[in-house]
């Protein structure tokens, strides 16, 4: 089987990032009123939430820290679901939320965060990754600001920010398996 001589764990954060991408898309679908938001949605959150329990389980060193932060991003997807399924449960995942939020603060999960090392890769999208996303999040901002105000140039924005987006995580994606 091509998948047996691969690392597991790559493979699931392939498929999250490739989640993430779809959902990224699913919420520019729904922002620029295109048919397929919420498919795009229901199936990105539905992956990366099976794709990221899985690679949970198969990890061998889980912090305190790690389980909080596993079961806010289960509790994120789980809430979109929810939401996009019509289904009961939503303000007790809402109020979870905030409660697993408040607890990696007070574990320390910013400082986590910014303690993470480098692999030491050099590739251009790796060097400037974080940078790229801080890019395409300010178009999308500025973007939504333009959409609320209904100025010109707002579209453009939106799909060029969340379009660059998805392409970083799908490029990144592919560049990790």
């Amino acid at each position: 089987m091509y998948l047996s001589g691969m690392n597991t764990l790559a493979v699931l954060r392939g498929i999250i990032r490739i989640g993430i991408a779809v959902i990224i898309l699913g919420i520019l679908f729904r922002m620029m009123r295109w048919i397929g938001g919420i498919e795009l949605l229901i199936i990105g959150s539905i992956s990366v939430f099976l794709a990221y329990g899985i690679r949970f389980f198969l990890q061998t060193n889980r912090s305190a820290l790690a389980i909080i932060q596993w079961t806010l991003i289960e509790m994120v997807l789980l809430r979109i679901i929810l939401l996009y399924l019509n289904l009961p449960g939503q303000i007790i995942a809402n109020y979870s939320m905030l409660v697993l939020f408040v607890a990696w603060l007070i574990m320390g999960g910013p400082a986590a965060i910014y303690r993470r090392k480098s692999s030491g890769k050099t590739s251009f999208i790796h060097r400037y990754f974080f940078w790229f996303i801080f890019l395409f999040f300010l178009l999308i901002l500025i973007g939504s600001l333009f959409k609320i105000m209904h100025w010109s140039s707002a579209d453009t924005l939106l799909i060029v920010g969340m379009s660059g987006l998805a392409l970083l995580f799908l490029l990144n994606s592919i560049r990790q398996s």
